[in-house]
């Protein structure tokens, strides 16, 4: 059986699918550290909730890699 490994900081998780990994993180990281992890700014609007802030921040394509994803399709174009 295959395994996701998910290093963020100096925390490291091994779980046997991403919504697993998901998952243990949420528990594990705050909203406070799965933000800026995601490369989001401090200043970044977010929910009052924080599951829901957690929630997004594990669904949202980063800051950065979305800049990238943008630079390399008006390259392409």
């Amino acid at each position: 059986m295959s395994t996701i490994i998910v290093e963020v900081g100096e925390t490291r998780i091994e779980a046997p699918n991403a919504q697993l990994a998901r998952q243990v993180l949420e528990q594990q990281l705050g909203a406070r550290i799965a933000e800026p992890a995601m490369s989001f700014p401090a200043d970044t609007r977010r929910p009052q909730n924080h599951r829901l802030t957690v929630h997004m921040a594990g669904n949202a394509v980063s800051p950065v890699a979305g800049a990238e994803i943008i630079r390399a399709l008006r390259a392409a174009a």
